[in-house]
């Protein structure tokens, strides 16, 4: 009987709700929409549909509730019962619980004056939803709530487009996390309270706006990371309301990132959430213009305690360089035929040669383990195919499990951040500096700037708009530079693929360059002389010094097919650069030529690299015709074997077995092209071609290192002659009266053993080291001011003729320099007059 009678009620307010919305189709919508008693007859039917229990009915009712919001016709003050009346229905089936959403979506959408607790309501049933088990309401539930909370925020961007209605609504008072009060609009309020609230439940503390007990951390981080990508212009201007907030969820990203514990439980987080963390760190180091407003917010203020960038590349430092056994170590960065086991006893005869031979089969034998696991296993080493997830973990939170992740991802995801922030500061300063310093208008008759200097950001125009960025800029380098240098230097010398290692050698560049353009000279320097290290390795020269052509290659034996012809015989690669060595060659190469106006002193470390590449690629400077093979055999392709100097292969062409399809070759990144030492040569000289752009002040500090260096080298060839005239002279005071038959005069059996014995006087070493033929300086001078000679002869003797001419006539009147030197410099002062 209770049944009929509900059904009699319903049945009747239907029909009341039908005549209110029959009464005026054109004014419907408007009229409904307004508080009155024709309110609560509308929406009366759906209420008591919804309370059926049944199925069917309440998703009769709830879509109907849709349609109404979708035109408006719900009058505001009826929200609040809506809002209830849906929590209601949750325990209903899945449809039902999609519906709701559905509403909700349409409800709040439609009317943006729902604010403070009533929003907090609504929201709180989708949080609900989110925690279902059912796959397809959690899913819909957390896209539900992302637009919704984006909505939020979206509500506080339209409150400052121009031409905003203002609003009637008044300011509500806020009490912020400093303690002080401020009053809000309430859709900022809203933003605010909810920005809030996703921070703590991260952090796992106990929301203020959000009636939650707990949320997931990986869906409070993915909402956190959303706002700040897409509302980080928010930020900036309410930053007194919405800093704190944010300073917690980014130091909270890098205590994760850290390997910290958990701060309420202390316990370990799983190794997925650190994943998580880092994809959320790559998006925020990919927005340069956020981290430039991170760094304007708290680490430009004293009074602030975080320093977040600074804490961000300190976590992304620590974390590159936490395993270095997982990413290996490039074998080319040491160079070609270097000799990295030496075996050495004081004691000298068979006991060194049985320690020499030990050592070499050591070594052979865990060459040949390493190939057996290399075929058996996996190689260390980081690569983007091999490293990378198919879909990230931030896209799998609706998964139950946590994926299979690769051991190395994070460390991929590490480098990604670390290149990203470099390719940051590239892309905003080179435009800035480009205009003003390159297409800067010149008056008529100037001529045009190719080498301009570095900007001075102290004299700057303040109302420039790109002044303040560029010192943000400026600071940010100057602050992070130790721990970007440390990281980057660490991944260039580990295993790392061809794409990796160009993006990994760009980065460093980029920041040299900007550092430069930006006249921070102690780190543009100290990234020029890490580039320098990795591009003449010190054991290459030291190889150099000391390598001996090898005899006349016998016939094959037993030990050569084994691969056991190197304990008794010398190495026969022809030691030299790696195409890895030349690939960082070339980067200092290029950033010469873009820094060449502001390197100033800097100009003698750069030199001296290219002296000592010369000298390397051609084989100690002292080759003729024999060089350009010598030169051939120096580059051993990436990945590829070093090989015996008897053998001549292409050296720039890409591996095959490396291509997924071997029939085609692999189009590789421009540093990794044009490396052989011919076209290296080249571009050196290009770089000296240019020295006709520099302004006078820069050439005067070229040519002051070029002198220098010529100086220096001119000692230490004095030096080596004066050690070897003495030692001549004490082998005639040991050897008194005739040659014997076994003296080196003689042509005994012992000519050389008086050799050997003289050069280990001098060297320490077995091997002779021969004096260099000529000096690179002094010939490198003449080409520069061969090249220059209007400036040496018109402009101030200063610049660069009394340098020149002062430095040459000291050398030629040098008793101690060697002759050929000498000589050298005597023709080149006669070129030039």
């Amino acid at each position: 009987m209770s049944s009929l009678a509900f059904l009699a009620t319903e049945l009747q307010a239907a029909e009341k709700s039908l005549s209110l919305l029959r009464a005026n189709p054109e004014q419907n919508a408007s009229h409904l929409a307004k508080d009155g008693p024709q309110s609560e007859e509308l929406l009366k039917p759906i209420f008591m549909g919804c309370s059926t229990r049944n199925a069917k009915v309440v998703a009769i009712s709830l879509g109907s509730l849709q349609r109404l919001i979708g035109i408006k016709a719900v009058p505001g003050s009826m929200i609040p019962a809506i809002v209830s009346i849906m929590g209601d229905s949750l325990s209903q089936g899945v449809d039902i619980q999609l519906k709701v959403l559905q509403t909700l979506l349409s409800l709040l959408t439609n009317y943006p004056d729902v604010h403070d607790e009533l929003l907090g309501d609504a929201l709180l049933l989708c949080f609900r939803l989110q925690d279902s088990r059912i796959a397809v309401v959690s899913s819909t539930a957390a896209a539900t709530l992302r637009q919704l909370v984006m909505f939020v925020f979206d509500k506080v961007v339209d409150l400052e487009k121009p031409g905003a209605k203002a609003s009637e609504m008044s300011p509500v008072p806020t009490q912020l996390p400093d303690g002080s009060t401020e009053s809000l609009h309430p859709s900022v309020k809203d933003a605010f309270s909810v920005f809030e609230d996703l921070c703590l439940l991260a952090n796992s503390e106990r929301p203020n706006f959000l009636k939650l007990q707990s949320l997931p951390k990986t869906f409070a981080l993915e909402l956190i990371e959303s706002v700040l990508t897409n509302y980080h212009a928010l930020f900036r201007k309410f930053c007194r309301e919405l800093e704190t907030e944010a300073e917690v969820f980014l130091m909270l990203l890098v205590k994760i990132i850290s390997g910290e514990g958990d701060g309420e439980t202390g316990s370990a987080r799983p190794g997925w959430m650190r994943v998580l963390a880092m994809e959320i760190m790559r998006g925020l180091c990919s927005d340069a213009e956020l981290l430039r407003v991170i760094w304007d917010q708290y680490d430009a203020r004293s009074e602030t305690s975080s320093k977040v960038f600074s804490s961000i590349v300190s976590a992304l430092k620590r974390l590159a360089t936490e395993r270095p056994s997982l990413l290996g170590v490039s074998a080319q960065m040491s160079g070609v035929g270097v000799q990295t086991h030496t075996v050495e006893s004081p004691s000298g005869g068979a006991a060194a040669y049985g320690l020499e031979v030990a050592g070499r089969v050591a070594s052979v034998a865990t060459a040949t383990v390493s190939n057996v696991v290399g075929i058996s296993g996996h190689e260390s080493g980081l690569s983007v195919g091999a490293s990378s997830m198919k879909l990230q973990c931030i896209d799998q939170l609706d998964k139950a499990d946590s994926p299979i992740i690769p051991e190395s991802y994070i460390y991929l995801l590490a480098l990604q951040c670390l290149v990203s922030i470099c390719e940051g500061f590239a892309s905003f300063t080179f435009p800035v500096y480009s205009a003003m310093a390159v297409q800067r208008p010149r008056a008529a008759g100037d001529a045009l700037i190719t080498a301009p200097p570095a900007l001075d950001l102290a004299t700057l125009a303040d109302a420039e708009a790109t002044t303040h960025d560029l010192r943000v800029v400026g600071a940010m380098i100057d602050s992070g530079w130790p721990g970007l240098l440390s990281a980057l230097s660490f991944y260039i010398t580990t295993n790392l693929s061809d794409d990796l290692f160009a993006d990994t050698l760009t980065a460093v560049q980029n920041l040299t360059n900007v550092a430069g353009v930006l006249g921070l000279r102690t780190p543009r320097d100290a990234f020029l002389t890490s580039l320098a290290k990795f591009a003449i390795p010190p054991g290459v020269v030291s190889s150099v010094d000391t390598y001996v052509e090898p005899p006349v290659p016998r016939t094959a034996s037993v030990s050569d097919a084994l691969g056991f012809a190197g304990l008794t015989s010398g190495p026969t690669q022809v030691p030299g650069l790696s195409e890895r060595n030349m690939a960082c060659l070339k980067s200092i190469i290029s950033t010469a030529m873009y820094l060449a106006g502001s390197l100033g002193p800097t100009w003698f470390d750069i030199l001296e690299v290219l002296q000592n590449a010369d000298y390397v690629m051609t084989l100690k400077g002292t080759r003729g015709t024999q060089a350009s093979t010598n030169r051939r055999l120096s580059v051993v392709p990436s990945g590829g074997t070093p090989r015996p100097s008897r053998i001549v292969s292409a050296t720039n062409s890409p591996n095959p077995a490396a291509s997924p399809n071997p029939g085609q070759p692999v189009a590789r990144h421009p540093l990794l092209t044009e490396l052989d030492p011919e076209t290296i040569q080249l571009t050196i000289n290009r770089l000296y071609d240019g020295t006709k752009n520099l302004d006078d002040d820069a050439f005067k500090d070229f040519v002051g290192s070029l002198c220098k260096l010529s100086r220096e080298m001119v000692g230490m060839q004095a030096s080596k002659s004066m050690e070897l005239r003495v030692s001549e002279s004490m082998d005639e005071v040991l050897t008194p009266g005739p040659p014997s038959a076994l003296s080196p005069s003689a042509g005994g059996l012992s000519p050389m053993i008086g050799t050997a014995r003289s050069s280990r006087r001098v060297s320490g070493m077995g091997a002779s080291k021969p004096t260099r033929a000529g000096d690179y300086g002094i010939a490198r001078l003449g080409d520069v001011a061969l090249l220059n000679i209007h400036r040496l002869i018109y402009r101030n003797p200063e610049v660069a003729w009394t340098t020149v001419t002062t430095h040459l006539l000291d050398t030629l009147q040098d008793a101690e320099a060697p002759p050929p030197i000498r000589l050298q410099a005597a023709e080149v002062l006669d070129e030039i007059l």
